[in-house]
C-alpha cells in the first residue's frame, strides 16, 4: 500500500476530521486529547486502505509501477531508434578497444552503477586510480568516437570529467 497510499494525504484528511469534530471532543486533559486524535487517524489510515482495496479498478493486486523510461519509450520515432542504435554500436566499439582495467572500471560504473568509492573497493584500488583509470578511458573513447557523437559529452558529464 506504500506506493499507493501517500502519508501527508492521511494526515490531511485526519486534519480536517478532527477540525470537523472538534466541538464533539468531550475530553478535559491532554491525554484524552491525543488518545481522540489517535481513535481518528486511525479510523482514517483504515478508511484508507479499505477504499484501495475495495475498488477492484484500482485494486493492489491489479497495480503495476511504471518507470519513466517506459513512457518515453512509446514516443520514440523510428528514426530515433536506429540512430541510438548506432551509437550503441559505435560506444560498445569504443569500450571494447580499451584495455580490460579501463573496461572494468567503466562496466561497473555504468553498467552496475557503482560509485567510484564502490569501484575502488571491488578492484583493490584507490579512488584516485579509479578516476585516473576513467579520465583515461575517455579520452581514449573519445578520441575513438571523434566529435561528431553527440554521446561523449554526456557520458564525460556523468564521470565528472566534462
Amino acid at each position: 500500500m506504500q506506493g499507493r497510499i501517500d502519508d501527508s494525504d492521511v494526515i490531511q484528511q485526519t486534519c480536517l476530521s478532527v477540525h470537523k469534530q472538534f466541538t464533539g471532543f468531550g475530553g478535559s486533559d491532554p491525554a484524552e486529547f491525543v488518545a481522540w486524535l489517535r481513535l481518528i487517524h486511525e479510523r482514517n489510515i483504515q478508511n484508507a486502505v479499505r477504499d484501495h482495496m475495495a475498488v477492484q479498478k484500482r485494486s493492489v493486486d491489479r497495480f503495476v509501477a511504471v518507470k519513466q523510461d517506459d513512457l518515453v519509450g512509446h514516443e520514440t520515432t523510428p528514426s530515433q531508434i536506429v540512430v541510438r542504435e548506432e551509437q550503441s554500436a559505435q560506444l560498445l566499439n569504443a569500450l571494447s578497444s580499451l584495455p580490460e582495467e579501463e573496461q572494468d572500471v567503466f562496466r561497473l560504473r555504468y553498467y552496475e552503477n557503482y560509485s567510484v568509492q564502490q569501484i575502488a573497493e571491488a578492484l583493490g584500488l584507490t579512488p584516485d586510480a579509479v578516476a585516473w583509470r576513467m579520465k583515461k578511458g575517455m579520452k581514449a573513447m573519445k578520441k575513438h568516437l571523434g566529435d561528431g557523437a553527440g554521446f561523449t559529452r554526456a557520458v564525460a558529464l556523468d564521470s565528472g570529467q566534462g
